[in-house]
């Protein structure tokens, strides 16, 4: 609302100060009306440190959803809180503020095709209250934590089929075992007891009785090797150790599983 003038030459300028009125309505809700008068000296700048958006990058890029958000509110509110701001201001400052989202998630190296049908900049141009803009930019943030929390490489995945490619390599080696294995890819037993468990479900010594299983069906299925010779170049050092292990994943002796195929 604009300042009331006994003369009519100030109705022009009534009007522009309730069009300012109404821009900053912007910041205090739409139900709300301010006066002219109200608007005294607005800050001519905000606060957005270096330091608080690499903190706000750094959550964002560990897709931490919460921590990035309470940065991002902490600059929101630390700016509201220390004066008045113009409509203009605010709406740079969350600008900005999408910025730094749109930087973090370049970080990550991820699709970029995910920033076009979120459409951040877009979304906050819609909206016409600052306390729906920062509803807006909670949602982007939330939804680009999801999608890096959703799309992350496990960083263990590479180490896990190392330790595969390295069973492959090794298997006809009587003498590959978990401790043997472990060593070969330089890590300790514990993690690549973990490692199968995380990614295969079962622990390193199972994985590897089920490979060398499989390599030895091929060779039931296929040549005139005996029992023994088969259970040697599945990587075991009697046919006894073979047979028990074979049976225990087939439910029957090589022997019989050779007899069934013919």
């Amino acid at each position: 609302m604009g300042s009331l003038f006994e003369e009519a030459e100030g109705l022009a300028d009534s009007y522009e100060q309730a069009r300012e009125a109404m821009e900053y309505r912007m910041m205090m809700g739409s139900n709300v009306v301010i006066d002219f008068e109200s608007l005294t000296e607005l800050s001519l700048f905000y606060d957005y440190s270096l330091e608080s958006e690499r903190d706000i990058i750094n959550s964002l890029k560990n897709g931490n959803y919460e921590q990035a958000r309470d940065f991002m509110f902490q600059v929101i509110d630390s700016n509201i809180n220390s004066g008045m701001m113009s409509a203009q201001l605010a709406r740079c400052m969350l600008f900005d503020l999408v910025g730094t989202i749109i930087k973090g998630l370049s970080l990550t190296r991820l699709d970029s095709a995910f920033l076009g049908r979120l459409n951040p900049v877009e979304r906050l141009l819609q909206c016409e209250t600052f306390d729906r803009m920062k509803c807006e930019l909670s949602d982007i943030l939330r939804r680009v934590c999801d999608y890096i929390n959703d799309n992350r490489e496990d960083p263990n995945r590479r180490q896990f089929e190392k330790a595969v490619a390295y069973i492959g390599d090794h298997y006809m080696d009587e003498n590959l075992s978990v401790s043997s294995l472990a060593e070969g890819v330089f890590v300790s037993k514990s993690f690549l007891v973990k490692l199968f468990k995380d990614h295969a479900g079962l622990t390193p010594l199972d994985y590897m009785n089920r490979f060398r299983c499989e390599q030895a069906l091929a060779l039931l299925e296929c040549s005139e090797y005996t029992i023994e010779e088969v259970a040697r170049k599945a990587g075991y050092s009697n046919a006894h150790t073979f047979i028990r292990i074979f049976k225990k994943l087939y439910g029957k002796t090589p022997g019989m599983y050779r007899s069934e195929r013919g």
